[in-house]
């Protein structure tokens, strides 16, 4: 987690942005119609879909060999790193609020 985002241009908070609402609408729109199709009811599919929201660890090694070989521009990388830490972050908030 060695990112600096002091140094972040707006054009990369947006491009975060973008990418944690994409993050978190493929995952709930993914694995929610991949729930429904093994005839969870609703609410259960969309439980599953917001479960699978949390990209943590997995995604942020990824990333970081990514960059270490060329593959992810280090401009970038402070914005994948923001998506995992904000699509953890979000995932037990969401879940609490649909399980009311």
């Amino acid at each position: 987690m060695k990112t600096e985002v002091a140094g972040m241009s707006s054009i990369v908070f947006t491009f975060s942005l973008i990418l944690l609402i994409g993050a978190v609408l493929s995952k709930v729109i993914g694995c929610g119609l991949g729930a429904k199709l093994c005839r969870y009811e609703n609410k259960e599919a969309l439980s599953v879909g917001i479960g699978m929201i949390s990209r943590g660890e997995v995604a942020l090694i990824v990333a970081q060999k990514g960059a270490q070989i060329g593959l992810i521009s280090l401009q970038l990388f402070p914005a994948i790193v923001l998506v995992v830490i904000g699509t953890t972050m979000l995932t037990p908030i969401l879940l609490k609020l649909q399980m009311k």
